[in-house]
């Protein structure tokens, strides 16, 4: 199954960054729940998208997943990731009750 994902790191006017995330199908449908963060830093925020897209977030499960990054472009003051990647098994959401 091929999938969309897009990163944003938005610079917030307080001083806080915000990581967030979502994945689509190719048909545009929602594939996973999305990921927000505050964060402290630009660092802190590409260290939580991170370790969703390596498998290591308590919150997804995304090691069955492989991205390749095909655009990185500036919205104003915030930055956009675009990753295309197809997935070999249904990503698990961890709601932490297992």
């Amino acid at each position: 199954m091929y999938l969309k994902m897009t990163c944003i790191i938005s610079y917030k006017s307080n001083g806080q960054v915000v990581a967030s995330m979502w994945i689509n199908t190719k048909s545009g449908d929602e594939f996973m729940i999305p990921f927000c963060k505050i964060c402290n830093s630009r660092k802190e925020a590409i260290n939580e998208l991170t370790k969703i897209m390596t498998g290591q977030s308590i919150h997804y499960d995304c090691q069955s997943m492989t991205f390749e990054r095909t655009k990185h472009y500036k919205l104003g003051k915030d930055e956009v990731y675009i990753y295309m990647g197809e997935v070999g098994k249904e990503v698990v959401f961890n709601t932490g009750d297992n």
